[in-house]
């Protein structure tokens, strides 16, 4: 056990260890209820507080003796709890009825007991690799802040990083607004604390985020997020390890919303990792500047067949691992082209779910995750 004489300065190595072993004596105090004092980190006998030693605790070292576990999945470890919400017919939009071209993405209803019995069996094989599975559920009437809510079956719409959520605002789709209030009653009956609520004039769908290793994250640049929100999340992405941020360029629409444009206002729509430094992408509506940055960090790069990027989205997947991904079955070339680039594949028919605008990786909450490797460990 760490003690030094009183008033004595501490390294950030000593206080990191006195803190690593209360952690290891904790759960016997839970559990016997006997507590006491010589046993907190830094006392010192009939003397005050050292908050100067804990003003120099990390929030990331401690938290969870809060929360009750370390939240995060912003990285490539094993996902071992996720989210999702079951589709109902309140997600066959009555405003898609109405004019068609208002709702983006959805040229055609999906048919609706398809689509849940495709929804369930994707969720049973994520429990079948391990994953605890949590249901999103919401209240009735299912009514945001402009009309009836949409694409509320997309239940990735918040990023855990670690430490805790970071809650989007929307700003292309009002008709999601509403989405995140959910999203935000549901984290915290789990015990997950919110880092940031983005507020202001600023728009991030945090949920598309995406996160190419522990310390790095991608974020978009586009209608789906503006330059007020970014700077809302950098910050908070820095403070809790991810210290290398890649922006990447998206496009937009202007009297059209057809593909490619309405496949392209989410970075998982053309691009995902597969493992650490293989990246799958579709390069056709991928900026230079991103592709290079891939390349000048020693990514390889899977290329998506052009037919089957309008038809499946192969890019909208979920990591299990590394180097083990779940992807919508019926991209068969690229799912080829996947394994010979030495990633396992469990394949997911997922079709009905696509022709309502989104994919595998829409549909699930992230939320815990092991630890997994850094951008420096690339070779």
């Amino acid at each position: 056990m760490v003690k030094k004489p009183p008033g004595s300065y501490w390294s950030d190595e000593e206080i990191k260890q006195a803190i690593e072993e209360w952690r290891q004596k904790r759960p016997e105090k839970l559990k016997s209820g006997e507590w006491r004092v010589e046993d907190i980190p830094f006392y010192e006998q009939g003397r005050p507080v050292r908050a100067d030693l804990w003003h120099r605790v990390d929030y990331l070292e401690e938290y969870d003796f809060t929360y009750g576990k370390k939240w995060g999945a912003s990285g490539l470890g094993r996902l071992r709890e996720a989210a999702v919400v079951r589709p109902t017919e309140a997600d066959l939009h009555i405003f898609a009825r109405q004019d068609p071209g208002f709702i983006i993405s959805i040229s055609k209803y999906a048919i609706l007991e398809k689509w849940q019995k495709e929804h369930d069996d994707m969720v049973q094989i994520m429990r079948d690799n391990g994953v605890t599975v949590h249901y999103i559920e919401y209240p009735e009437p299912k009514v945001g802040a402009y009309g009836p809510l949409r694409s509320m079956w997309a239940g990735g719409e918040a990023a855990i990083v670690w430490g805790g959520a970071l809650v989007a605002r929307f700003g292309w789709a009002p008709l999601s607004k509403g989405r995140e209030k959910v999203t935000t009653e549901f984290l915290v009956k789990q015990g997950c604390p919110i880092l940031l609520t983005v507020i202001g004039k600023g728009v991030l769908e945090t949920g598309t985020m995406q996160f190419l290793a522990d310390d790095c994250a991608l974020i978009g640049r586009g209608v789906a997020f503006n330059q007020e929100g970014i700077d809302q999340v950098i910050p908070v992405l820095r403070r809790v390890g991810i210290t290398e941020i890649v922006e990447v360029p998206i496009a937009s629409w202007v009297e059209s919303n057809k593909w490619p444009i309405a496949g392209t206002y989410h970075p998982d729509m053309f691009m995902r990792p597969l493992d650490l430094g293989k990246i799958l992408i579709y390069p056709g509506v991928c900026g230079w500047d991103a592709i290079k940055w891939f390349r000048d960090h020693k990514f390889e790069l899977i290329e998506i067949d052009a037919d089957e990027q309008k038809e499946f989205l192969p890019s909208n997947l979920l990591v299990l691992e590394p180097g083990k991904v779940m992807m919508h079955a019926g991209a068969k070339r690229t799912i080829e082209k996947v394994r010979k680039a030495g990633v396992e594949v469990i394949e997911v028919p997922y079709k009905e779910n696509i022709t309502m605008g989104g994919g595998i990786s829409c549909c699930v909450l992230r939320m815990v995750r092991d630890r997994g490797p850094k951008l420096a460990d690339i070779k």
